[in-house]
C-alpha cells in the first residue's frame, strides 16, 4: 500500500504498511527517538522516497539508512507532558512510600541476615540496635523511592521501582525453593544424623544466599524490562 500523501501520517498513526513490516517498524521507533530538530528531516525523507508503482525504490538504501538514523537517534523519549500524564501526586506518593516499605522490608532483613552471617563480629551478634540499623537501610530507600515515584514519575525511579519488586518476589520464592533443594539434598547424602546443625545452615546461610542471587538476577531483569518499557508507557 502506497497512500497518496502524507505517508509518515500512515506509518505512525493509521500504523498502515508503506515501505514494509520491518521497515514501517523502524520508522515509528526513530519517530520516537528523534529530537524536535531533527524530525522535520527525517519527515522529509519518508515523504520524498521514490516509489515504483506501489514499492520503494531501493529498499536496501533505505533500510541502512534508518539504521544508521537510529544508531545516532539515542534512546526514546516521551512527548511533552508524559511525565505529568503518569499520574504524580502527593497521594500516589504516600502510597509509593507505603509500598517502599513493604517491600524494603524482606530486603532490610535479606541485607541483615547476610552482614549478621558474614560482617559482624560476635560481640554484636546479639544487639538488636544494630539489627535494627541494618534492616533500616534497606526499609528508608525504598520507603524515598516509592515516595518519589508516586510524586514525580520518572524512568531511573520506574526502573529501580521494578527491579526491588522483582528483587522481593524473586528472594521469596528462591529462599522457599532453596529450602525444599537443600532437604532433598540432605536426603540424598544422609544427613539427617545432623539435623539440628543441617537445619542452621539451611535458615542462617543457605536461604540467605539463594534469596540474594535469585533476587539480585530477577530484579535486573525486571529493573532493566521496565526500562526498555518506560517511552510505551507514556
Amino acid at each position: 500500500m502506497r497512500p497518496s500523501q502524507n505517508r509518515y501520517h500512515a506509518i505512525i498513526v493509521e500504523k498502515a504498511e508503506i515501505f514494509g513490516p520491518t521497515m514501517d517498524a523502524l520508522v515509528r521507533d526513530l519517530h520516537a527517538r528523534i529530537g524536535p530538530g531533527e524530525a522535520e528531516k527525517f519527515r522529509e525523507l519518508i515523504e520524498t522516497w521514490p516509489f515504483e508503482q506501489d514499492n520503494p525504490l531501493n529498499p536496501d538504501a533505505l533500510y541502512h539508512r534508518l539504521l544508521a538514523l537510529r544508531g545516532q537517534a539515542g534512546q526514546p523519549h516521551a512527548a511533552p507532558g508524559a511525565e505529568g500524564s503518569r499520574g504524580g501526586s502527593w497521594g500516589r506518593g504516600l502510597l509509593g512510600m507505603a509500598l517502599g516499605g513493604l517491600l524494603g522490608l524482606p530486603l532490610g532483613i535479606c541485607i541483615y541476615f547476610l552482614v549478621d552471617q558474614f560482617l559482624l563480629p560476635a560481640s554484636l551478634r546479639s544487639s538488636e540496635g544494630v539489627m535494627w540499623t541494618v534492616i533500616a537501610l534497606g526499609v528508608l530507600p525504598a520507603i524515598l523511592l516509592g515516595g518519589f515515584q508516586g510524586i514525580m514519575p520518572s524512568r531511573l525511579g520506574g526502573a529501580l521501582q521494578a527491579g526491588l519488586g522483582g528483587f522481593v518476589v524473586a528472594g521469596v520464592v528462591s529462599a522457599v525453593a532453596s529450602v525444599f533443594l537443600a532437604s532433598a539434598l540432605g536426603e540424598i547424602f544422609g544427613m539427617s544424623q545432623m539435623e539440628g546443625a543441617f537445619a542452621m545452615g539451611v535458615v542462617f546461610t543457605i536461604m540467605p544466599l539463594a534469596a540474594l542471587v535469585g533476587g539480585l538476577l530477577f530484579g535486573f531483569y525486571s529493573g532493566r524490562r521496565a526500562w526498555r518499557k518506560w517511552s510505551t508507557l507514556a
